[in-house]
């Protein structure tokens, strides 16, 4: 996979054509394969519960760190979590804005 600047609107192009991708820093995107098992990360409160509600019709997730940030369960339903964290994770989150609600 090749991986692309955080800071190039080929993240957010990514993110909306709901492509994996990695990039030089923490932030990556995946799909499930057969092996796939998702861990929470840092999510709490409302944001853990929906990620653990969706976990077994999630097809994309976008990661910052180890934290999903945002993910697509198979009915093409999109979720951004509302947890704040680090400042780049922070500057990851805003580059969510073509992956919809």
């Amino acid at each position: 996979m090749t991986k692309i600047s955080s800071r190039s609107r080929e993240v957010a192009e990514a993110i909306r054509d709901r492509k994996p991708f990695e990039t030089y820093g923490a932030l990556r995107a995946t799909r499930p394969n057969y092996l796939s098992t998702w861990d929470a990360g840092r999510l709490s409160g409302d944001d853990l519960a929906r990620f653990e509600h969706d976990s077994q019709s999630i097809r994309y997730v976008v990661w910052s760190y180890a934290t999903p940030i945002a993910w697509v369960t198979e009915d093409g339903t999109a979720y951004s979590v509302r947890q704040r964290f680090s400042v780049t994770t922070s500057q990851h989150q805003g580059k969510l804005y073509l992956l919809g609600d």
